[in-house]
């Protein structure tokens, strides 16, 4: 019986042994089966990663030749090249690029690029990418300036605690930040701030969680020594686009370009203004009152953008009124200074003066309706001029809503209060829109040991977020461009 179940138990074994085996055959048989496909789609993949990594080339390379550009003209044409480079090439680009047909009329560029790749390899692999490249203007800054000291005097301009700058900023220069752990006030920078410089801190440098009292985002709020970002040349493009290709005038006076019966331009103004009011008339219509000196009067016309009925009214100091056909192309151009800048603005437009000129603001600037609880409205307004300069007699809690640059043929535009250091104080400058500079300018003074205002306003700058895809027409850009919209098509 022993003997019995002896070679019962071993049968059992033996048949167990070979049901493991066949299951460990079939098992390798699997894993077998599966690592050929496995290393073709490892190898695949590799491949489409390597075309689409040249298909990106191209892309870089179309910015590269883009900017390259003149200023201010379109650009179109393709590029085809091995990548990398010399010895070594794995692969080839080519590079299709599309000036937006508005680039002509506008500073804001915006270009479509097609950039197919096509890998030297057996087998071969290709990817294409379809990206909008579009310009990045100033407006892409709440707050820039390239030098951050007074004009003729090389002393520092501060922030102070009490102050608020909400948006994107940047400077090519150190910024300096007077803050003294005194008060409970919210942080100065509610947005990330970086410098081409570094940051100067009285009376000391922060640490631990004093950072979060200048910015919102402690530590991470801020970035020293990143690249510069140069100010626009000045040309004559706006000037020339405003004319619309009239002639420019020698005599005083105000001009709307046309050909007999449209508008072919913007406004033109020769000589300076006295007082350049916006206002709307009982339709919405934009508006705008300019007075002018003619001799020993003080002249008063309107402008009226009739957009409702497609046309441009021309109404002079005796009420005698011009239709045009048509709206201006969005650029007020005034060869002259403008000593009285104020009135509220509802449509798109930008307000030049050249470079040796200035704009004073002697009143509230301001849309008509509000962006930040009504997203929707389109207005923008733009001041270009030399210096923008606050008038000594302007309101306490000043309203300026715009987007604001200055330069000036010595490199030093700057936008400032003309009695910062002088008149009491008036509480808050509040801006909604986007200042850049090329040489600061002071808005105020304070005691440095309480933050108290002494002089002058307290700075309260606001973002307009709509400028950073949709600036005023013919804004200055940085000549940089970025991709807007990226996806692959192949």
């Amino acid at each position: 019986m022993k003997t019995m179940l002896k070679k019962q138990k071993s049968g059992f074994m033996l048949a167990l042994i070979m049901i493991f085996m066949v299951i460990l055959f079939t098992l390798g048989a699997a894993i077998s089966a599966l690592s050929f496909p496995e290393f073709f789609f490892i190898n695949r993949h590799a491949g489409k990663v390597a075309a689409l990594h040249v298909a990106e080339a191209g892309i870089v390379e179309a910015i590269y030749r883009i900017e390259q550009f003149s200023n201010y003209n379109s650009f179109s044409g393709s590029i085809s090249a091995a990548y990398p480079p010399g010895s070594g090439t794995y692969g080839t680009y080519n590079v299709t690029i599309t000036s937006d047909p508005g680039n002509a009329q506008d500073t804001f560029q915006i270009y479509r690029v097609v950039s197919q790749s096509t890998l030297n390899t057996n087998p071969s692999y290709s990817r294409t990418i379809e990206t909008i490249i579009e310009s990045t203007s100033f407006c892409r800054y709440a707050y820039f300036t390239h030098v951050e000291t007074l004009r003729g005097y090389g002393t520092a301009i501060w922030f102070k605690m009490g102050e608020s700058l909400d948006g994107p900023a940047h400077s090519n220069d150190t910024i300096s930040i007077n803050w003294n752990n005194y008060s409970s006030n919210p942080p100065i920078f509610l947005d990330k701030v970086t410098t081409a410089e570094s940051f100067y801190f009285n009376p000391s440098t922060p640490s631990g969680s004093q950072w979060k009292e200048i910015y919102k985002s402690g530590t991470s709020g801020f970035e020293t020594n990143v690249g510069l970002v140069n100010f626009p040349p000045l040309t004559d493009f706006q000037r020339t686009t405003c004319l619309g290709g009239m002639t420019a005038p020698t005599s005083d006076g105000i001009y709307i370009p046309n050909n007999g019966s449209s508008v072919t331009g913007g406004l033109y103004i020769k000589g300076d203004v006295k007082q350049m009011k916006g206002k709307t008339d009982v339709s919405g219509n934009q508006q705008l009152e300019i007075t002018r000196r003619v001799g020993y009067y003080d002249r008063v016309y309107t402008v009226t953008m009739d957009k409702g009925n497609n046309r441009t009214v021309y109404t002079d100091y005796s009420g005698n009124s011009t239709y045009y056909s048509g709206n201006m192309d969005g650029i007020v151009y005034v060869n002259g200074n403008i000593q009285d800048f104020r009135g509220t603005f509802t449509d798109r437009m930008t307000v030049f003066t050249p470079s040796a000129n200035t704009t004073e603001i002697k009143d509230h600037v301001q849309y008509s309706q509000d962006p930040k609880t009504n997203p929707d409205f389109d207005g923008a307004l733009g001041i270009v001029s030399g210096d923008v300069i606050i008038d000594q007699n302007a309101p306490s809690n000043l309203k300026i809503q715009a987007a604001m640059l200055t330069a000036n043929t010595t490199g030093n535009g700057s936008f400032y209060y003309e009695s910062y250091n002088n008149n009491p104080a008036k509480y808050d400058l509040k801006v909604l829109g986007s200042l850049s500079q090329e040489n600061r300018g002071p808005v105020g003074t304070f005691n440095s040991s309480t933050g108290q205002l002494v002089t002058g306003y307290n700075k309260d700058y606001h973002y307009d977020t709509r400028l950073a895809y949709r600036p005023p027409p013919f804004f200055p850009c940085t000549g940089k461009y970025r991709v807007a919209f990226w996806k692959i098509i192949q």
